[in-house]
Formats: structure tokens, sequence, C-alpha cells
């Protein structure tokens, strides 16, 4: 399998793993035309392109997909799994490579994971917003409460509350 990754499918390694208490989580899943990486309470997967004769599903260590991204300035990255038994990770501009061995396991079932249920609504807010208010609160957990779909959003971290305003809500049918 052959699979490209942008700028923002390499973002998706940050979500995997650090702690060597869940190893497999320490890897990316890629196949089935997307990268996929959870840590056990934070899901991410983003559609990649992919060619593959066999629909081959990989996983690879998300620290070496970071390093050579890091390690090369890369822009984008291109992950070559035609060995059975290790994966090439080339720069698309520079041609640098590093050679890895594919990890072996049973990464989690993330579909199930994701909500087949259709929703009612959806509330978008701007990153920088959020951002800004995690910077000036120190608790760990951020309360989110959602009144109407036309109201702004209230956060509540111990005991500072504020409002976020959304940057749009779309209804859905």
């Amino acid at each position: 399998m052959i699979a490209i990754l942008d700028q923002e499918a390499i973002k998706i390694a940050h979500i995997a793993a650090k702690s060597d208490a869940k190893p497999i989580l320490q890897c990316v899943r890629i196949g089935g035309g997307e990268i996929v990486a959870c840590d056990g309470f934070v899901l991410a997967k983003r559609p990649i392109p992919t060619k593959s004769e066999t629909g081959a599903v990989i996983l690879v260590k998300a620290r070496d997909i970071l390093m050579a991204q890091k390690e090369w300035k890369a822009k984008s990255l291109v992950i070559d799994s035609s060995n059975i038994s290790h994966v090439v990770i080339r720069d698309e501009a520079s041609g640098n490579t590093i050679e890895t061995q594919l990890a072996l396991g049973m990464y989690p079932h993330t579909t199930k994971l994701c909500p087949t249920t259709k929703r009612k609504a959806y509330i978008v807010l701007d990153k920088y917003l959020l951002a800004k208010v995690l910077r000036v609160v120190s608790g760990r957990f951020v309360k989110l409460k959602i009144r109407e779909s036309t109201e702004p959003i209230e956060f509540i971290v111990d005991e500072t509350r504020g409002l976020i305003m959304p940057a749009f809500i779309k209804e859905e049918d």
C-alpha cells in the first residue's frame, strides 16, 4: 500500500498515545482511505489518498512519522508498505527516506466508536477563541453548556465561567 500524508494528515499523528502502557495506541492506522489515531480519550481521523490492491491496513508508529516530518521539514510524506515487514517513509520533496518496522497488533475498531445516529444540529466554534479561553483557566475539565442553538455557549472551568459565540450553527434536516 502507498499512502500520501499532507501536513494536515501528519498532524493526526499527534493524537496517538505517548504512554508505553498503550503501545498499540502509539501507532496510527493507515488504510481504507484514511489515517486514524487515538489515545484512549481522543480519536481523530482524516481522509487520505491511498493506493492498495489488497485493501491493506497498516499500523505505523506515530513518532516515526512525526520525527520524519520534523527532521526534514516535510510538507508531505509518502508511506510505502510494499514490503510485508517494514514501511518506508519518504519525503516527497527531498526524497529522504527512513525504514521502520510495521507495528503488529489489533487496533481498536474506531468505526464502532463514531456515532452513527443522525445529529440534530452542529455548532462550530472558532478554535482561536476556544484556545484563548483554555489559556486563562487552570482547571483540567471544561464544561460546555449548550442551551439553544441561537445562544452563546457557556463554559465553566472550576470557578471560572464565560461565554463563547459560535462561528455558525447549522440545523440538520
